[in-house]
């Protein structure tokens, strides 16, 4: 017989994310824009004992929101991944289930007036006429947008761990390849005026913040968050939905852009 569990908020953002399925035949076409960032780029520090830090100071509550079925028989339950996917459109539904979905539901557990949704639902679409649709945002019960997210398809060759690789040449001196990657979102930040954003392979995320400095600016990214880690406070590691959770929080409370770069001098 299978085993069922109860989880709680706390619990189910300690769930990592099921691996996908990828069908044999998928897209293969690489769907990076060509837009560069060119401002002040440099990692997060202690991303992971942030995130660490804001989750286990929380008073969680306790109600069951998820049931998770694991051990004999639990092949064919919905906890399993079941769906065969081949395109963007498919991953960007998988996160939605799997991100999105228990991440909105873990902030209204809590008593946060957010929640992730497209971003048409949101005030800045419907006002203003904005023509870029961005894949994914955080909304206040306002429906003002607070973070902004992308999703990308893990599969062709070209993002293939895409954002470890890009970290990698951005640490060896080879940014060119980490501002392309990044490039897209960091325009919708900039658009938007938000401060807060991801970018999401599904089984890559990399979670960004723009900061002032007394120079300027800078746009700050995460370590690489990949779907299946287990949660572990000595060592460090997260789960992506800790951290999606986390950059709601901040995104929450931050203001709009202090300073304001122009358009050139943020992305080209």
């Amino acid at each position: 017989m299978p085993n069922v569990a109860r989880l709680a908020a706390r619990e189910v953002l300690l769930q990592p994310l099921p691996s996908l399925r990828v069908g044999q035949n998928h897209t293969t076409s690489s769907a990076i824009h060509r837009v560069d960032f060119v401002g002040t780029l440099v990692p997060w520090p202690n991303f992971e004992g942030d995130v660490i830090a804001a989750f286990t100071s929380q008073t969680w509550d306790t109600q069951t929101i998820d049931v998770i079925i694991s051990g004999l028989g639990a092949g064919d339950s919905v906890s399993e991944e079941q769906l065969v996917l081949g395109d963007e459109t498919g991953l960007q539904g998988r996160l939605n289930e799997r991100l999105s979905r228990p991440v909105t539901t873990c902030l209204q557990a809590q008593g946060r007036l957010l929640r992730v949704g497209d971003f048409k639902a949101s005030r800045k679409a419907a006002r203003s006429g904005y023509s870029r649709v961005p894949d994914l945002v955080v909304l206040d019960n306002g429906a003002a947008t607070k973070v902004v997210g992308e999703v990308k398809a893990p599969w062709p060759v070209s993002h293939v761990r895409m954002l470890s690789r890009g970290v990698r040449l951005f640490q060896m001196g080879q940014e060119h390849q980490l501002r392309r990657i990044l490039g897209q979102v960091a325009r919708y930040m900039k658009d938007l005026n938000v401060r807060h954003a991801f970018l999401s392979t599904y089984e890559e995320t990399m979670f960004l913040r723009k900061i002032d400095t007394t120079t300027g600016w800078a746009l700050q990214f995460s370590p690489v968050i990949t779907h299946d880690p287990q949660y572990s406070n000595p060592m460090r590691t997260i789960t992506t939905r800790q951290g999606l959770f986390y950059l709601a929080l901040l995104g929450q409370t931050a203001q709009p852009f202090a300073t304001r770069p122009s358009r050139s001098q943020w992305t080209t």
